[in-house]
């Protein structure tokens, strides 16, 4: 009897907890956009203290030399980062747009990477010709 009152207990708290556990499938949209601002963060981080371990675990390099490090230190030691809108290509991709201070916009493309400290990679940056609010809206799409 208690074996069974002990099992009937056991599957209905199983049953009331099945709605808590996470469904595989698209993260939320918004996560997107929290992703880029951190990657952003961490870059910019990096570029800060001139870590030249941390820079290719989390920026993609042509060359990975130092030389070529201390080249993207030095071009992006005054800019700020906004990440402005992001969306999931899929679940390792993030394609976003980041407004740098106080120059331009730029399309950033993210890829996931285990290794890497943030999770995340940036793969490319593309400078944009366009201006900000011409260019996004508000759900982070391209116009």
């Amino acid at each position: 009897m208690n074996v069974v009152l002990c099992s009937l207990v056991l599957i209905g708290s199983c049953s009331a907890f099945e709605d808590l556990v996470p469904r595989p499938g698209p993260p939320n949209p918004s996560w997107a956009l929290v992703v880029l601002r951190n990657q952003m963060h961490a870059f910019q981080g990096v570029i800060r203290s001139r870590n030249k371990h941390i820079l290719p675990k989390i920026f993609n390099l042509t060359e990975g030399t130092d030389a070529e490090m201390d080249n993207i230190f030095d071009a992006n030691r005054d800019l700020k980062f906004n990440a402005k809108s992001a969306h999931y290509v899929d679940l390792q991709e993030i394609h976003g747009y980041v407004e740098v201070v106080p120059k331009s916009l730029v399309r950033v493309f993210l890829k996931s990477r285990p290794s890497s400290p943030t999770g995340w990679i940036i793969v490319e940056m593309v400078k944009q010709e366009q201006k900000l609010k011409s260019f996004i809206d508000i759900d982070g799409q391209e116009k």
